[in-house]
């Protein structure tokens, strides 16, 4: 193996410890030492890596983030879609990970929000960015017109924003009072179409 290959495996392993500590632990009752626990690295080989602990957290956000909006850019318009169609994709683009694995979306939704102004910034950025590639969908829909024209800007924010919230109060509820993920999703599409066409 090489070295490159160690440190990008070491790297790893305390990436998949802080998601798995923050979200069960949560994000200040984590230690750097029991990070290093978990990943079986030596406190030295996590600051070969990361300056602190909260920069961990805001790598582990800007990985998701960087995920959803790639989904979201992705997603392709066929011929025959309807708006019910493209919205619940990328609904499922936008949340699906985090509801795969809900460690996800209590790292993401949760623990890194107030931690600092810096992981502020990087949150509000990255949301901007998330809300670009939804509204670029809109947009999409719009040009075909399947959906009526409105303003294109706030949009994309409310939506991001609405559904942090939702995805906060599903995870946030004991696991038998959530409905299943496919229909949390389906309704949360519903909402937005609602929106979208009225």
């Amino acid at each position: 193996m090489s070295r490159a290959e160690r440190d990008a495996g070491r790297r790893q392993r305390l990436l998949d410890a802080g998601l798995q500590l923050f979200a069960t632990t949560g994000y200040m009752a984590t230690t750097v030492q029991g990070l290093c626990r978990e990943a079986g690295v030596s406190s030295r080989s996590f600051y070969d890596y990361f300056s602190s602990r909260q920069e961990l957290l805001e790598a582990l956000y800007v990985l998701s983030a960087q995920d959803i909006e790639t989904r979201l850019k992705g997603l392709q318009i066929a011929s025959g879609d309807t708006v019910e169609d493209v919205i619940l994709r990328g609904v499922h683009a936008s949340v699906g990970p985090m509801l795969e694995d809900e460690r996800l979306g209590r790292v993401v939704e949760i623990e890194s929000v107030g931690v600092s102004p810096a992981l502020e910034t990087r949150r509000r950025e990255m949301n901007a960015r998330i809300a670009g590639a939804i509204d670029a969908m809109l947009l999409e829909l719009m040009r075909r017109g399947l959906i009526r024209e409105f303003p294109i800007g706030l949009v994309g924010l409310m939506i991001v924003g609405g559904m942090t919230e939702a995805l906060i109060a599903h995870l946030s509820k004991p696991e038998s009072e959530r409905p299943q993920s496919l229909d949390f999703v389906t309704d949360m599409a519903h909402v937005i179409v609602r929106i979208a066409v009225a």
